[in-house]
Order: C-alpha cells, then structure tokens, then sequence
C-alpha cells in the first residue's frame, strides 16, 4: 500500500505529464466588412485551426455593416484590426483618419451595379430616371460617385434609396427598386441559387478598378506593436491560403462561427471571392501581397474622380512589409 509520500509523488508527477491549457493570448478585435457570409470564411477557419492562439492571441472576429464603419472603428481604436475594401481605406485615410493597410487578402475588387436580367439597364446611364438602393457606409456606396463619373452619370438623375443590407434582394425581386449597388459575390449569388437571373456590371467592367479587401489597422498599432501586427497578418493569411486549397472547410468554419449563415449560399459567396484574390499584377500569387500598380491606380481613380488633393503617395496607404 503507498505511503501518502510515495502518493503525492506520483499524483505530482502525473501533473507534469498532463498538458497545461494554453496560457490567454492577448485579445484582440478584428472587425469584418459586412453581415456573415462567404468572405469571411478564411478567418473563421484560421480562429478554427488556432492559427490565431498558436500566434499567442486571442482573436475575436465581430461582424461588420460596411468598409467605411469598420475603418472608422479602426481610425477611433475601437477595433484593433479590420477588414475593409482598400479604396474605401485609401479614401478615409486620405481625409485624415489614421489607418493604413497591412495586408491584402483579396485584391480585386467584387464591387458591382445589380439588376434583374429583366430590367432595361444596360449600361450605367440608363440609370437616369431610375431606383437606387444603396447602403450608406459600404464600400460600393463609397466608390459609387467614381463610378457615376467615369460613365458620365449626374447623380442627381438617380433616385438613391437608403436601406439595410438584407432588404436589397426583396427590394428588387419585388420592384421597389431598378438595381442595387453590391458584390458580384453576394446578390446575384443569393438569388441565382433561387432561380433568379440577375445582370452584374463590376466597377472594373465600368472604368473603376479598385485594390479589393485589406486587413487595416491603426498608425499607432503599426509603429508601437508591429510584431502584433505580423502575427495578425501571418494567421490570416495562412487561413485565406488555406480556404482556396480547402474552401468546404472554411465553410463550415464560418457554419459554426455564424450557425445563420446558409452553407450553399457560403460556398457559392467564397468562389466568387476567391476568384478576385490575385490581381494580374500579383505575378507571383502571393495571398496578402497588395501590388503596387494596384494601388497607385487606387489612388489615380481617388484624386481623378473623388477630388482628393493628397500628396502622399501611395505606399502611405498600404504596406507589404508584415507579411510572413
């Protein structure tokens, strides 16, 4: 019969067999772009592989209601990092709201005018006279008076309605409006796996291509934390990386983050997505590597068309320097 020594000699040594729990990583928010939906699938499988907490972080990823809120919760440290279309980066940054890219994920931008493919719109100026929905602080909205520019469209022959997000598709399937400004990887998705055609002209299809999403962060973070930084763009990366060799894991990734979000609907979203995330420009397909063509066209399309008098160019918007 052991001694109560030899007992607490043994019971000792069977802690130091068991595996401690990892100690807390150091939290951190990561606002997203939008409502749950296939885009987002590359992180939620980084958080679900632990690329984040084998980093010694604790990542917490909130949903977002559009590219220029998320970059002012950036710009006002409310979020440490986001995700964010970089025109839309490039454009609050510009007006003096202190972010700047890290990464970029998806270099293409998906951002695009929606109709049925019923409707008599063919090209941007058969808008005249017609129904807008829009959603005041997404990305589209933001790029949309380029757009409208480039095309020789006066705003003010359009019929702009504001609404949420999710009241776009019963907005237009039922007439309320003539089209919607959104991603060639959201909408027309939705509604063709329902059977209806919708008709997509992308902003680059229309003379405004823009860089597509980035991972912002505040010019505080980057000069004072630039390792928390690095180790924020090395997992996300690594889980974009991963969803393109392995896209149905990151979507049930995003399934169990978001259990709302369809799974049909998800995968369809990330193929879409995944088709803009190298650029021509990015020859040697590097996942977070943001061109530099890319974004001085950015910029071009910014000062040509949103009247933007900068004279930084454009590496103060953007950086390559965090990735792995």
């Amino acid at each position: 019969m052991p001694t109560a020594f030899a007992s607490l000699i043994l019971a000792s040594s069977l802690l130091l067999a068991w595996p401690s729990a990892p100690a807390a990583g150091e939290h951190v928010t990561l606002r997203m772009n939008w409502y749950w939906r296939g885009i987002q699938a590359p992180f939620a499988l980084a958080v679900e592989r632990r690329y984040f907490e084998q980093a010694g972080l604790d990542v917490e990823l909130l949903e977002g209601k559009g590219s220029a809120t998320t970059v002012q919760l950036v710009g006002t440290k409310s979020d440490t990092f986001g995700f964010a279309d970089g025109f839309t980066v490039m454009l609050n940054a510009a007006r003096g709201v202190p972010v700047r890219a890290v990464a970029t994920p998806i270099n293409g931008s998906s951002f695009a005018l929606v109709m049925l493919d019923s409707a008599p719109i063919r090209t941007v100026r058969d808008l005249e006279g017609r129904r807008l929905g829009i959603t005041p602080g997404d990305g589209n909205t933001q790029i949309w008076p380029a757009v409208a520019a480039a095309n020789g469209l006066r705003p003010d022959r359009v019929q702009m309605f504001q609404m949420d997000p999710r009241a776009k598709g019963p907005a237009l399937t039922e007439g309320h409006v003539d089209a919607i400004l959104g991603s060639a990887a959201d909408l027309p998705v939705t509604l063709g796996l329902r059977g209806i055609r919708t008709r997509v002209l992308t902003f680059a299809d229309l003379g405004v291509p823009a860089v597509g999403f980035t991972i912002v962060a505040h010019t505080d973070t980057i000069r004072e934390r630039p390792d928390l930084v690095r180790r924020v763009v090395a997992a996300s990366t690594r889980g974009f990386a991963d969803a393109v060799r392995e896209p149905d894991a990151a979507v049930r990734a995003i399934g169990r983050l978001a259990p709302m979000v369809d799974a049909t609907t998800a995968r369809a979203q990330l193929s879409v997505d995944l088709s803009f995330l190298f650029s021509p420009a990015n020859v040697s397909r590097r996942v977070g590597f943001g061109p530099p063509e890319d974004w001085r066209a950015t910029l071009d399309l910014l000062k040509r068309y949103r009247e933007i008098d900068t004279v930084l160019p454009a590496e103060a918007f953007y950086t390559n320097e965090f990735l792995p």
